[in-house]
């Protein structure tokens, strides 16, 4: 439980110095990820 909150509030952080369309892209990417190991994993 204390890892997600520290990483709750270091991914907030990091997100806001990102700029947009690169914080976009690394989500789409990440559940572009997720949803193949699903599927074919």
């Amino acid at each position: 439980a204390m890892g997600a909150v520290a990483g709750g509030f270091a991914g907030a952080r990091l997100g806001r110095r990102i700029p947009a369309p690169v914080l976009r892209g690394v989500i789409v990417c990440v559940g572009i990820a997720a949803i193949v190991v699903l599927v074919y994993g």
